[in-house]
């Protein structure tokens, strides 16, 4: 059977051959090619050693190529395949270069620190006005915790009071009567002296034991009575007050 063999240098040779390894053979011959380095191709189908041409369809005067053989290598081409799917869509990264030649992720960084410096006022406006917050949120905090409620402290204030006083009350009426002393004759006594709770009268404030005794009053008067008087409400002004509730001055 005659065919046409296109070369690796593109010449065409005829060669007359009925099986492979007889083409390959004359191949050698004529091309100094050794047959083992050597791959005929028949449009897209290899001719295998050890078959007739004939096997192979293929017809006379027929056009084969001859190719050489390539060394193969270890594999893992499909896991490039696959790494290829995860690869980034982009991989220019600003690496082009301007009109000017600059590149162009020099151009966009020394834009970006400019914007940068721009809005440094901006920034520290923006800390000091956070700082001034904060310093507020401290001093209301703070005045907050310091801040005493009046009204209750009223209302804690007048309850007290009125428990004392039922306590006392209560007490007066549960004690015994005292016993009338001497003869029955019924003992001159002092006129009462004026005893009421002053906002700003304490123990610390008196000078001496004489002044104590004339705030205190007359301690032989009865317990209802002194207890009545301690307990005056302490929001009226003294001018209000009975004058007969007053202590005489002390005579010198």
């Amino acid at each position: 059977m005659q065919l046409f063999v296109r070369a690796l240098n593109s010449n065409t040779l005829c060669i007359k051959a009925d099986t492979v390894d007889e083409l390959k053979q004359r191949l050698q011959e004529r091309e100094g090619i050794p047959a083992g380095y050597q791959r005929l191709l028949y449009g897209s189908r290899q001719l295998a050693d050890g078959q007739p041409l004939s096997d192979f369809n293929l017809e006379a005067d027929a056009t084969v190529h001859l190719v050489l053989r390539l060394r193969g290598g270890k594999g893992g081409f499909g896991a490039l395949l696959r790494a290829g799917g995860k690869a980034a869509l982009t991989d220019n990264f600003d690496a082009c270069r301007d009109l000017s030649g600059r590149r162009l992720r020099h151009a966009n960084a020394e834009q970006k620190l400019a914007e940068w410096s721009a809005e440094a006022r901006k920034r520290e406006l923006e800390k000091q006005a956070k700082k001034a917050l904060k310093e507020q949120e401290k001093q209301a905090r703070r005045e907050e915790r310091s801040q005493v409620d009046m009204d209750d402290v009223r209302v804690q204030q007048s309850q007290a009071l009125a428990a004392v006083q039922m306590a006392v009350h209560s007490s007066v009426a549960a004690s015994p009567p005292k016993r009338k002393s001497g003869d029955g004759g019924a003992a001159p006594s002092k006129k009462a002296k004026f005893y009421a709770v002053a906002d700003d009268v304490s123990s610390s404030d008196l000078s001496d034991s004489d002044e104590e005794d004339e705030v205190s009053g007359d301690s032989r008067l009865p317990l209802s009575e002194r207890a009545a008087r301690l307990f005056l409400l302490k929001d009226m002004p003294l001018e209000q007050l009975d004058k007969k509730l007053f202590a005489k001055p002390v005579k010198s």
